[in-house]
């Protein structure tokens, strides 16, 4: 008799488990469980020559090194991204996360032990239209004695609209520092 029961039990079982699982079809669970993800390659970035490097005077004429409050350089960058594509129209979004890294020494004449370093992350499309542009900054406290730091920015996040057909390569992320007219012919008379 408990051989029955056991058969009747196990039968009952898998009767349960045949009617959960089609249910839970119909509610779109085995497609979430299923859907493939779909990865694509990150945007490239170039650091412009002429904007990546700034260096701030006291205010006043006076031109020379006993006039520097902080001198700043874009050594380099960071980027990672993660795509959300839709499986069947290939469109989507893409957030890029951009860290900038930063040198930085402090001049003769900063006295407050801290410098300001305006940046700007700009995006442009296949086609050179600007997408994107915006300026940020950053705050350096000059802690102790030291006179020069090496700074990594806090991530920004890009949301990029993904067309079919399009990946993070139809983009480009251009970076640099938010210049003057003045600090801009500065960087270029010097020739650094």
């Amino acid at each position: 008799m408990n051989n029955c029961k056991n058969i009747l039990y196990r039968a009952l079982f898998v009767f349960l488990i045949v009617i959960s699982t089609i249910s839970l079809s119909g509610c779109g669970v085995t497609d979430f469980i299923t859907k493939k993800s779909i990865t694509l390659p990150c945007p490239d970035f170039r650091i412009l020559a002429d904007a990546s490097i700034l260096t701030k005077f006291r205010p006043g004429p006076g031109r020379d090194l006993t006039d520097v409050d902080h001198n700043a350089k874009i050594e380099n960058a960071r980027i990672s991204c993660i795509s959300d594509i839709d499986e069947e129209s290939f469109a989507g979004t893409m957030d890029v996360d951009v860290e900038v890294m930063f040198s930085v020494e402090r001049g003769p004449v900063n006295r407050n032990r801290l410098a300001k370093l305006p940046y700007f992350i700009s995006v442009i499309d296949a086609k050179k239209n600007i997408l994107y542009r915006e300026t940020f900054n950053v705050l350096v406290k000059f802690i102790g004695n030291r006179s020069r730091m090496s700074v990594m920015t806090e991530p920004i996040i890009l949301e990029i609209p993904i067309k079919k057909g399009m990946s993070g390569r139809d983009f480009l992320i251009y970076i640099g520092m938010q210049l003057t007219k003045e600090e801009l012919l500065f960087v270029r008379e010097r020739g650094d």
